[in-house]
């Protein structure tokens, strides 16, 4: 269920320096948030992708407890608000607007607000304990 929530204004004015990202959601979760007037952080344990927070790996298995002491705590500090440039991906539309059954809106996003996602091949090995405050 929706556990964190900000504030949104429906109304934008769409400019050049202004670019629409999208956002696909189950009907009923996109009613919800347009009638509130809110839209859903995704805390990161919530994600879809089962792989999220894996870009890094220790070296020596008993740094493992710290790592996951980590990820743990960015789950609790952090979330996600995931948006797209296209509102025309058939994957998206099955993966996250319930099978093509559900909605997708637009959102008119300052450039200084939204950030690209940069995807890396290969894991972050670390070595060190003190690696993972870096």
């Amino acid at each position: 269920m929706y556990q964190t929530k900000v504030e949104i204004d429906l109304v934008c004015i769409y400019t050049a320096s202004m670019p629409r990202l999208y956002k696909f959601l189950e009907a009923k979760w996109a009613l919800d948030d347009i009638c509130r007037r809110r839209i859903k952080i995704s805390q990161l344990a919530d994600m879809n992708d089962p792989m999220e927070l894996m870009s890094v790996q220790v070296k020596n298995a008993a740094d493992q407890p710290d790592l996951d002491a980590c990820v743990a705590q960015m789950n609790e500090r952090f979330g996600a608000l995931c948006f797209c440039r296209s509102w025309n991906n058939a994957l998206l539309w099955a993966h996250y607007a319930d099978k093509h059954r559900g909605i997708c809106l637009g959102f008119d996003v300052t450039r200084r607000h939204a950030k690209r996602v940069n995807y890396i091949t290969r894991s972050k090995v670390v070595e060190r304990r003190g690696q993972l405050n870096e």
